[in-house]
C-alpha cells in the first residue's frame, strides 16, 4: 500500500480569520496545481483524506481534482496538535488502499519517522510531499520512502515539463 503524506500549500499569514480559517494564498493554490501537474507516475490514489482546517482542506480539493476527481474525506484527528497515536488510529479507517493525507507540521513528520520506523521526523515545507509503501496501516515493519517533493524541486521541474 502507498501513502502520501502531503502539508497544505503556502497560506495566508494575517486576515480577519482564526488560524483554522486561513485560506491559501495565490502563490499557494498555484504549486498545488504544479504539484498536480507533475504527480510521479506510478502513484495512483484512491482518496485524500484531509484535515478540517480551511488550508488543507483547499489543498485537497485542488489535488483531487488534478488527479482526477478522487474523493475527498475530512478526518478530525487530523487537526493540529493531535497526538500520533490517535492520528493513526483515526487514519485507520481510511487505509482501504492507496491515499493521501493532507496535514499539518510537525504532525506530519513525526507520520513519516512512525511510517519509516524512525526515530527522527522528516520536515515537510509548504506544498511538500513524500511517498512511502508500507506492509499495513498502520504499518507493522519499516516502509520505504518512495519519493520526496519540495516546492523547490517541484518548479524547476514544472519548468523543464514545459
Amino acid at each position: 500500500m502507498q501513502i502520501v503524506l502531503m502539508r497544505h500549500g503556502l497560506a495566508a499569514r494575517q486576515g480577519p480569520w482564526s488560524d483554522t480559517d486561513r485560506p491559501l494564498t495565490a502563490e499557494g493554490e498555484a504549486g498545488i496545481v504544479r504539484l498536480g501537474r507533475l504527480w510521479p507516475r506510478g502513484t495512483p490514489m484512491a482518496r485524500i483524506v484531509t484535515s478540517p482546517a480551511r488550508r488543507c482542506h483547499e489543498t485537497a480539493l485542488l489535488l483531487a481534482e488534478a488527479l482526477g476527481n478522487l474523493p475527498v474525506s475530512v478526518e478530525d484527528t487530523l487537526a493540529m496538535e493531535t497526538p500520533l497515536k490517535v492520528i493513526l488510529e483515526g487514519l485507520r479507517q481510511h487505509a482501504l488502499g492507496s491515499f493521501v493525507v493532507v496535514g499539518h507540521a510537525p504532525d506530519l513528520g513525526d507520520m513519516a519517522a512512525a511510517l519509516l520506523g524512525a526515530d527522527v521526523a522528516l520536515r515537510f515545507e509548504c506544498g511538500g510531499a513524500a511517498a512511502f509503501t508500507v506492509d499495513t496501516f498502520p504499518p507493522h515493519q519499516p516502509g520505504r520512502l518512495d519519493w520526496l517533493l519540495t516546492p523547490d524541486t517541484i518548479a524547476p521541474l514544472d519548468r523543464a515539463a514545459g
